[in-house]
């Protein structure tokens, strides 16, 4: 092995466009820097998955995103055996920077669907569009190197994918827009096309939001433009007041991503609800949340985070961010059942003087209008799933039969005055912090993917 040529920089943005060929020619004659360019912007914040395939031909690869940390630069003197036993992309400055890019940091489980996928597009020789990233934070820094030719995968000496930069002016626009690769993932009875989609169904289960995965929306969903759309997830799809769509990213979505949900909107009038952030933590989603300034942690800078588009107070189709997971553990104390299961903790016991409500659950009266309600002391803000009454003639345990739903909430309190509606405190409800913990650790044997 040949090793890292040290005759330019290619560990920095800056170091790397300024590097120069054997010729004189400098890689920003060709490259750009991603936080410079609008476009680049956009697409590699966009793609942050390591490898893009063709939507429409799954192992054609359309772009690399090549972690500029463990960049390096060789000198090759035209032989890939000269780079074998690298374990990470090397490029070489002195040979028209060319790239050999290694499916090494693939898992086991999809190395052999990634091979597959690097032999099929170097034998077709289809431009890759590559991109050498730095940081993520707070944007993407990096160079866009622009569009590479694959013209040989090397599958006995090192599996290496060989891509030489394109001279015969073949443009970006002509790379297909990629699909996401996720790693696919079964949960019960559905196979979901990421992890993070599977992660977010087992949110919501956990939080009891009811839903559909894509393949079980029972309606075709189409934009204004009559393209399809294959919406992720529909949630309350049987509640016509409650009814929305739910988009799930890795990323917080583009104008051109947030366009389509507001265009699958016009069509159909149901709110969409647009999901990014790589941890499940649990927290009222602002932007005050996820300040590290303010002592939050990385998680929760990263943490799942949602827009909503949906009509505004004036008629108009808006969108507005800020809204977070939500599973109150507050009821309404209007409706009480027996309960026969194990006697309650002395925490879970209302802290009142209940024996005039006990009295009446006695008798078998076990709806409360809201004049006895209030009469009695029954207010949403204290009683909770968890509460029980014991009564202490009979021994009987009573506790509340309905309790408000789950759904996706603003900061503020929506709708206030609706007993079904709960507000930022419940952000950290019990319900809610043991879903967001089973989300956030929750494993799966994966299925298939790169």
């Amino acid at each position: 092995m040949t090793p890292p040529s040290v005759s330019c920089d290619v560990t920095t943005t800056e170091g790397l466009l300024a590097c120069e060929n054997d010729q004189g020619e400098a890689a920003s004659s060709f490259a750009t820097s991603i936080a410079d360019n609008d476009a680049s912007k956009v697409y590699w914040f966009a793609n942050r998955d390591m490898v893009g395939c063709d939507p429409d031909e799954p192992d054609r690869l359309v772009h690399l995103r090549i972690l500029g940390a463990k960049l390096r630069n060789v000198d090759a003197k035209g032989s890939v055996t000269n780079v074998i036993g690298m374990r990470s992309t090397c490029i070489d400055v002195d040979d028209d920077f060319t790239i050999y890019f290694p499916p090494t940091k693939m898992g086991r489980d999809v190395l052999g669907a990634c091979k597959r996928k690097m032999q099929h597009t170097a034998a077709n020789a289809y431009p890759v569009r590559v991109s050498i990233v730095f940081a993520e934070t707070p944007e993407v820094e990096g160079v866009d190197m622009g569009v590479y030719n694959a013209t040989d995968y090397t599958a006995n000496n090192g599996n290496f994918l060989i891509l030489k930069r394109c001279r015969e002016g073949t443009s970006i626009s002509t790379v297909p827009t990629p699909r996401s690769i996720g790693v696919a993932a079964t949960y019960k009875e559905y196979t979901y096309r990421s992890h993070q989609e599977m992660r977010v169904a087992v949110l919501l289960e956990g939080l009891d939001i009811p839903f559909l995965y894509e393949n079980a929306i029972d309606r075709k969903v189409y934009t204004c433009e009559g393209a399809g759309y294959e919406v992720d997830f529909m949630i309350y799809p049987a509640d016509r007041d409650r009814v929305a769509y739910l988009e799930v990213k890795p990323y917080k979505p583009h104008r051109g991503e947030i366009a389509k949900a507001v265009a699958l909107f016009r069509r159909t009038d149901i709110p969409v609800f647009v999901v990014w952030g790589s941890h499940f933590v649990q927290g009222v989603g602002v932007s005050t949340d996820k300040d590290i300034s303010l002592g939050m942690t990385p998680r929760y800078t990263d943490g799942i985070q949602a827009m909503k588009i949906h009509r505004g107070p004036g008629g108009n189709v808006t969108y507005e961010e800020g809204y977070y997971f939500m599973a109150s553990d507050r009821a309404d104390g209007g409706l009480w059942e027996e309960d026969k299961g194990p006697r309650p903790n002395k925490s879970d016991v209302l802290p009142i003087v209940h024996d005039e409500i006990v009295q009446f659950l006695d008798r078998g009266v076990f709806e409360f209008g809201e004049r006895r309600k209030e009469r009695l002391g029954l207010t949403s803000r204290l009683i909770r799933k968890t509460t029980r009454l014991v009564s202490p003639w009979t021994k009987k345990c009573y506790r509340p039969a309905r309790g408000f739903r789950a759904y996706l909430f603003k900061d503020s309190v929506e709708g206030e005055g609706d007993m079904w509606e709960a507000g930022p405190n419940d952000a950290f409800s019990r319900e809610t912090r043991s879903a967001f913990e089973k989300a956030e650790h929750f494993r799966v044997t994966r299925v298939g993917g790169v």
